[in-house]
């Protein structure tokens, strides 16, 4: 591993994201897919509900005809819930990856700067590490989602 070079770990990296990202991509058109069969199975209940409540069917003929139709429904939908919290971590993670991967560009200047822009914006760098820690954090972060965003871009 040692004899790979920048150019080749970038490039395996890239395509580590678009896996990635193909997985999101899936997972959404699973979804979409998951969300389609539960509109059908809605729309097969829906003349029976109407017809249970203007009284032309009872409750066992209704109950009847439905099956376990409301189960699937409900199955579906924590289908829906589970891929949903699944393609919530996946941008979590891929968030961070890119966070971590800009850290990686942040050396002595840009922290030095970090803490200019502190104290220009009228904080004192006397007040002790605690305090400054707070608003260092968040330059320090809102830098990561530039140069984020900016590694998007490309």
């Amino acid at each position: 591993k040692e004899d790979m070079d920048d150019d080749d770990i970038a490039k395996k990296a890239s395509k580590g994201a678009k896996k990635k990202a193909k997985g999101i991509k899936t997972i959404e058109k699973e979804i979409s897919k998951l969300k389609d069969e539960k509109k059908k199975l809605k729309d097969k209940i829906v003349p029976l509900i109407a017809d249970f409540k203007a009284k032309k069917i009872d409750k066992d003929k209704y109950l009847s005809k439905v099956g376990d139709t409301p189960k699937k429904i409900k199955d579906i939908n924590d289908e829906i819930s589970k891929l949903e919290k699944e393609i919530d971590t996946l941008i979590v993670k891929e968030r961070d990856d890119m966070r971590e991967v800009a850290s990686t560009a942040m050396d002595m200047d840009i922290k030095k700067r970090l803490l200019e822009l502190i104290k220009e914006s009228g904080i004192s760098l006397n007040e002790g590490a605690e305090s400054i820690k707070t608003y260092y954090e968040i330059a320090r972060n809102s830098y990561m989602e530039g140069l984020t965003a900016g590694l998007n871009r490309e």
